[in-house]
């Protein structure tokens, strides 16, 4: 999946190598389309590109608790917010775990949490970057993020059951590329008559599980997407939505998500966006690549992006984080004071 960049040695480097992701030949499946570039910093190399809510299972099976819990909690905070998405962003935006994973369409922001955390001076930091096309990306109000989003309300059994189930109706019909892999072939054509037909065969689930005295899993989805989609017909559900990424633009409604110049991947279905596959067998929105940000360059990145006004004070302006951004400043200047100064070169793969 991933490319690798050539070793970059300055800051306006980075820049020059991004703009030449476009002409590189994996690229070429977007040449006629608007491109654009969206950034993730992670700073540890060997951490997954997975969200959150996947880093623990304890946390998993509980996803959809924690956010009804959350909201009983504060009922105050998440009043303004009809759709399950603007309240997974609020969540997500008071450190709540989630399936939603920040990404950025500034390549300094994501240069910077790849390298924020000091803890991880001592080991290499990533770098992501994925190129896409305004076709392939979701806003806030789309059907199929809607799905998703609502899906990640459910408890866990039910979600397994609804992708267990889907996946048996796509597999007799040949949906699958490759059972090992699990990867969706690409299409970008809504298909009404299968959708129609999937819509069907979870009906007919339906009354089985009412027969037996059970309730229907799928049944509970779709009111949670009727609740804030009353338009939303009851079943039309196209099954494939249930089995890829979304590059979703949120609306802007938090400090955070402004300054961070923030979007988001999410999937119903995939536990980590590290996934193996070429561009022309599945159904990825993006092109993916990592440059390697060097442990022992960090430090003096950190100053080069703190001249440029890239800060933890300025991609998080609530005030508890503008009071922690001044306190680890003054950590980070005794450290410096301590160990003296860094070296130049910062940034390799």
């Amino acid at each position: 999946m991933f490319d690798e960049i050539d070793r970059v040695s300055k800051l306006l480097s980075i820049i020059e190598e991004i703009e030449e992701i476009e002409k590189r030949k994996a690229e070429k499946p977007l040449r006629h389309y608007r491109p654009l570039r969206y950034y993730r910093g992670q700073s540890d190399a060997n951490y997954k590109l997975n969200p959150s809510v996947m880093r623990n299972k304890n946390r998993r099976r509980h996803e959809g608790e924690m956010l009804r819990d959350l909201m009983t909690r504060r009922p105050d905070e998440f009043s303004r917010y009809a759709s399950a998405l603007d309240r997974w962003m609020c969540a997500q935006h008071h450190d709540l775990c989630s399936r939603f994973i920040d990404i950025s369409t500034n390549p300094l922001t994501g240069l910077f949490f790849a390298c924020d955390d000091s803890k991880k001076d001592d080991t290499d930091g990533d770098l992501y970057v994925f190129a896409t096309t305004r076709d392939r990306v979701k806003p806030y109000d789309s059907d199929s993020v809607s799905i998703v989003a609502n899906f990640a309300r459910l408890r866990r059994d039910e979600q397994k059951a609804i992708l267990k189930k889907t996946k048996e109706f796509l597999s007799d019909r040949g949906a699958f590329v490759d059972q090992r892999r699990r990867i969706m072939r690409r299409t970008d054509r809504k298909d009404v008559d299968e959708i129609r037909r999937y819509a069907g065969y979870m009906e007919s689930r339906r009354r089985e599980n009412e027969a037996s005295g059970h309730y229907s899993d799928m049944g509970r989805l779709w009111t949670f997407i009727k609740q804030e989609k009353p338009y939303f017909v009851e079943g039309l559900i196209d099954p494939r939505d249930l089995f890829r990424i979304f590059v979703v633009q949120p609306r802007l409604l938090f400090p955070r998500v402004i300054a961070q110049s923030g979007a988001f991947l999410v999937s119903a279905y995939h536990k980590t966006f590290d996934v193996q596959c070429g561009p022309d067998d599945c159904d990825l929105p993006y092109n993916c690549y990592r440059l390697t940000v060097k442990a022992k360059s960090k430090r003096s990145i950190r100053k080069e992006l703190q001249s440029l006004n890239i800060s933890r004070e300025t991609l998080f302006p609530e005030l508890d984080k503008a009071a922690k951004a001044i306190l680890k400043d003054i950590d980070d200047e005794e450290h410096t004071h301590m160990q003296g100064p860094g070296g130049n070169t910062w940034i390799s793969t």
